[in-house]
């Protein structure tokens, strides 16, 4: 069973720091690498020093390419801009590589590559490979978290964010707690993380600091003070709203309609609905779905308390008509989140959507959260459920992360992730309304 606790769910959605690194390595491009950096550099990676030689087989054996260098390729043409996509989630290794040959990275990106390509073709010995690269990498990083410089440079930084994110294509996720050292040092990092340049950004990442505080204090102590509680979150939502409204022209999207014939059917189909957005960029893309997706966690805490701790305040008829109101905006939200889809499978004018490929890591990584958190939403109806399933299958399979399996499966499964009502988070089935009641269907 997949599980995941809200530490875990914390830093997961509010901690992507791809940006930062990308901006600090390319702002540091045309200067000179430090002789320190140049020294850590060329420590020797711990799988050379222990005389590890890659058995795995080639994926193309007429090639002469090793299998560490078409892992290597994989990432690049998947993670990194090319000429289709202006922008990849990984776009500061370039600059990274050419600048500090760090063994961190270098066994990173290998384990990041087979891991990704023994997803793809189902192969344990790939897998096996893609192990012992992120043992060597865990250790490599490790060594170079222990010298103060090193730990500065641009090269250990590209290598944590290349560790979490081989720990979503392999799905490495337990039940214990996230340790509080990991925390700490997290919302330090945080505190040290300056401006981006950008007002836009650094408006909206304060904002999603400020709900990773909320849910923080929801995990250490549940709801001791659910009023307070209820007031904090009607207040961040109002202030994500209010960043929606006035930001600059260049962050808006264009909604495109499609025709659709009646007879098809819209959990097969590559669009949701009879719309989808176009997007400047995946930068873009990305802060309108975490908008999204954290707005629908805030619904998420003041439908739980108006259910749990206010229905007897205001009268049933207010009561009633906030939690419409809820389920209402968290639909809608969920559906932009579907909406944003094609966009990241090649969707970039009118089209029918009948040719969308696959899809391009450098995206989709970031639609798996998001979509997995519309699923889960209160406007959610079960065709949705089964297109964002759909989607998170094509992600998982297309790209090789196993996350996206996982979160496929689960919703296939009719389950859904638990973290409001339980101490623990948890898998838990899904809960059918009938009558204004709740049950399993286990019931």
């Amino acid at each position: 069973m997949w599980l995941v606790n809200r530490s875990q769910f914390n830093l997961l959605v509010f901690h992507d720091q791809s940006e930062e690194v990308i901006g600090k390595a390319r702002r540091q491009q045309n200067t000179k690498a430090s002789v320190k950096a140049l020294s850590c550099s060329r420590r020797p990676s711990p799988s050379t020093a222990n005389g590890y030689q890659q058995s795995s087989p080639t994926l193309f054996p007429s090639l002469t390419f090793s299998v560490n260098d078409q892992a290597s390729g994989f990432i690049f043409s998947h993670y990194v801009r090319n000429a289709k996509n202006t922008r990849g989630h990984l776009d500061f290794l370039p600059t990274v590589i050419r600048e500090d040959t760090s063994p961190a990275v270098k066994a990173c990106i290998s384990a990041l590559g087979l891991a990704s390509l023994a997803n793809i073709h189902m192969s344990p010995e790939l897998m096996s490979a893609a192990r012992h690269e992120y043992s060597a990498a865990l250790s490599a990083t490790s060594v170079a978290l222990r010298d103060r410089e090193c730990a500065r440079s641009d090269s250990t930084l590209a290598a944590v964010e290349l560790l979490s994110l081989y720990e979503a294509l392999g799905n490495l996720y337990k039940k214990e707690r996230t340790p509080s050292w990991l925390l700490d040092l997290s919302k330090e990092a945080l505190k040290h993380r300056g401006d981006t340049g950008d007002q836009v950004l650094d408006y909206f990442f304060r904002i999603l600091v400020e709900v990773g505080d909320l849910v923080a204090i929801i995990n250490e102590s549940a709801f001791a003070h659910p009023a307070r509680l209820l007031k904090r979150a009607l207040t961040l939502d109002a202030d994500l709203i209010t960043w929606a409204m006035s930001i600059d022209p260049n962050w808006k999207y264009t909604v495109v309609k499609v025709k659709k014939t009646e007879e098809e059917n819209d959990t097969l189909h590559p669009i949701y609905s009879n719309h989808y957005h176009v997007y400047p960029n995946t930068t873009v893309s990305m802060a309108w779905n975490h908008y999204r997706f954290i707005r629908i966690i805030l619904q998420g805490i003041i439908g739980y308390l108006y259910d749990t701790h206010f229905q007897d305040s205001g009268g049933r008829g207010s009561h009633i008509e906030s939690e419409r109101h809820s389920t209402a905006v968290s639909q809608q939200l969920a559906e932009d989140i579907c909406a944003s889809v094609p966009y990241h499978l090649g969707m970039t004018g009118s089209s029918d959507g009948s040719t969308l490929g696959i899809p391009f890591a450098g995206g989709v990584v970031r639609l798996m959260w998001p979509l997995f958190i519309a699923s889960d939403c209160r406007g959610a109806s079960p065709k949705m459920r089964a297109w964002i399933a759909q989607c998170l299958e094509k992600i998982g399979h297309g790209v090789g992360v196993n996350m996206a399996v996982t979160m496929s499966h689960i919703l296939r499964a009719d389950m859904r992730l638990n973290w409001l009502e339980e101490e623990e988070t948890s898998i838990v089935k899904r809960p059918y309304l009938v009558r204004n009641e709740y049950f399993t269907t286990d019931t």
